[in-house]
């Protein structure tokens, strides 16, 4: 973040390209202004509340330039609130991963 608490580009394009779920999320949340009210994880979801501020948009626009993480999100509320299906997004692409290497293996129909 810059002196004044806003992502740099350099953070910015960190969101956009980590493919790495637990990676990006830790990164997030520890980088969100007002994290302490505007990050919640409960039961797999990850809520983001941007509080109307412009560094936490920008963030969130830089989350929705990254394909493999926005699979996770489930939708917004009207007042900033985005929420991401974490942990269900992470386990369908170990599902997807593991069909794709049997198939590579030769497996048929795996």
């Amino acid at each position: 973040m810059d002196e004044e608490g806003y992502p740099t580009e350099e953070e910015l394009r960190y969101c956009e390209k980590e493919q790495d779920i637990d990676k990006l999320v830790a990164f997030v949340r520890g980088n969100w202004w007002n994290g302490e009210h505007g990050v919640k994880f409960s039961d797999g979801v990850l809520q983001l509340d941007t509080g109307g501020w412009s560094g936490n948009e920008s963030t969130i626009s830089a989350l929705q330039r990254n394909k493999e993480f926005w699979k996770s999100f489930l939708g917004e509320k009207e007042g900033g609130h985005f929420y991401f299906e974490v942990e269900y997004y992470k386990h369908m692409r170990w599902i997807d991963q593991y069909f794709e290497k049997k198939k590579a293996d030769g497996v048929k129909d795996p």
